[in-house]
């Protein structure tokens, strides 16, 4: 009985994790970032700068950060910025809807990346896929909840690791994710 109870509550906080304000990706919006993930370790040139400006351009926070990422990547400063201001959880900064906070055990994260794997299944690049979870989990707050009652925000989580996969060891990205957090408006 109290595993069937443990059962209903897990099921029940689940079905309360379809996001309102959960970050989706139509079909076009998938095959542009596939084609923008060739950038990520290549630095665009030329008439390769045209779609970046389009994803800078772009309503889809996940599609205008992965712009905002490659050009900071490769061209720095001049696009610090956006690139910033795209990557927060300050909403103070960037003023992204977002569901009141969610908290959920860490023994129940592998339940909600299931959810997500058709999604990610159609992003070629790991790394995009990571961007992706982060807008995702960014507009939804879901936090783990650890055995000892300790917290982490999954959308700081998927911050760092994209930082970290794109920017290499070399870097510092918990400052850099700091940095996005505390920018002047």
């Amino acid at each position: 009985m109290k595993n069937l109870i443990k059962l209903f509550i897990l099921m029940f906080m689940l079905s309360s994790l379809s996001p309102v304000f959960s970050l989706t990706l139509e079909s076009h919006e998938v095959l542009f970032l596939n084609s923008l993930a060739r950038f990520l370790d290549v630095k665009p040139e030329g008439k390769a700068l045209k779609p970046l400006e389009n994803a800078l351009r772009s309503k889809n926070p996940c599609v205008k950060g992965v712009g905002a990422l490659i050009l900071y990547r490769h061209y720095g400063r001049q696009f610090k910025r956006i690139f910033e201001t795209s990557f927060t959880l300050n909403r103070d900064i960037d003023k992204f809807e977002q569901e009141p906070r969610k908290l959920i055990k860490l023994a129940s994260v592998n339940l909600i990346l299931a959810d997500l794997e058709n999604a990610l299944g159609r992003l070629k690049d790991d790394r995009i896929r990571r961007i992706f979870l982060f807008f995702h989990f960014r507009n939804i707050d879901l936090w783990l909840l650890g055995g000892a009652s300790e917290k982490l925000s999954m959308a700081s989580f998927y911050r760092i690791s994209s930082f970290d996969s794109l920017f290499g060891s070399s870097v510092d990205v918990i400052k850099i994710a700091d940095r996005c957090d505390r920018i002047e408006k």
